[in-house]
């Protein structure tokens, strides 16, 4: 049993952190030696269970940090891309930002047959993600309404396409382009090759419908000779600054 202090402050609480390890059901036992990653962990909580991610692996991690007092959680599991939220969900009444996982299937048993190997790298990713949650801290979800609107850079036929496909949902759209006219290099083309008629085409006879429905679209405003200078983000909203040529500075909030 350990505790792990959060500062060098004598004062703050002693941190208690339960690691999980899951088997899943073969898939992570029968290439890491669960033995020696057990005795590798020092904390107040080492669980083992087959299979984590079910309603009794939910009861164990639920009841250890009811009973334990524990302020931090690690999962030695699977990927958290596919498992993050489960297990976040998993951690109640802890924050779901106090928990981390460590993928020791995919990153780990999956990609290494060795046995020594494997659990040799499992044991670093496992350590690893002991000392990132020492230092992880409760968030709290931003609820804030954002405007319908967005940017799209470049004015070729993936930004037009794009900006329509945005526009035609009743989305306000900023088409920034830094050419006097939208159309990219594919006005330089004279034909391409079309995959849905397996025969050469006119790229302009394509281009010219989706240019002119940008144009008249009363959701899309076109900026050209306009180029991005910095962007920067707050809440999910964007704040653009675009140099507009001959030299002037515009604001683009979406």
């Amino acid at each position: 049993m350990s505790t792990i202090s959060l500062n060098d402050n004598a004062d703050e609480k002693a941190i208690k952190i339960g690691v999980f390890l899951c088997r899943c059901g073969g898939n992570i036992s029968d290439t890491v030696d669960m033995d020696r990653l057990r005795k590798s962990v020092d904390a107040e909580v080492i669980e083992e269970f087959e299979n984590l991610c079910s309603i009794n692996g939910r009861k164990i991690i639920r009841n250890n940090i009811i009973e334990k007092e524990l302020d931090r959680v690690v999962v030695a599991a699977c990927s958290p891309i596919t498992h993050g939220k489960i297990f976040q969900n998993y951690v109640t009444p802890l924050n779901p930002y106090l928990l981390e996982m460590a993928n020791i299937r995919e990153q780990c048993s999956w990609v290494n047959p060795d046995k020594d190997s494997a659990t040799d790298k499992a044991i670093s990713i496992l350590q690893s993600a002991i000392e990132k949650v020492k230092h992880s801290i409760a968030l709290e979800p931003i609820i804030r309404k954002t405007p319908k609107s967005t940017a799209v850079i470049g004015g070729g036929i993936s930004g037009i396409s794009a900006a329509l496909s945005l526009a035609r949902q009743g989305i306000r759209t900023c088409l920034i382009e830094k050419e006097p006219t939208i159309g990219g290099a594919m006005v330089k083309v004279g034909k391409l090759f079309s995959p849905e008629k397996l025969a050469e085409e006119c790229a302009m006879c394509l281009l010219n419908p989706l240019v002119n429905e940008a144009v008249e679209h009363s959701n899309i405003n076109i900026m050209t000779n306009s180029t991005l200078k910095s962007a920067d983000r707050r809440s999910g909203n964007f704040n653009l600054l675009v140099e507009k040529s001959p030299s002037t500075l515009l604001r683009v909030n979406v």
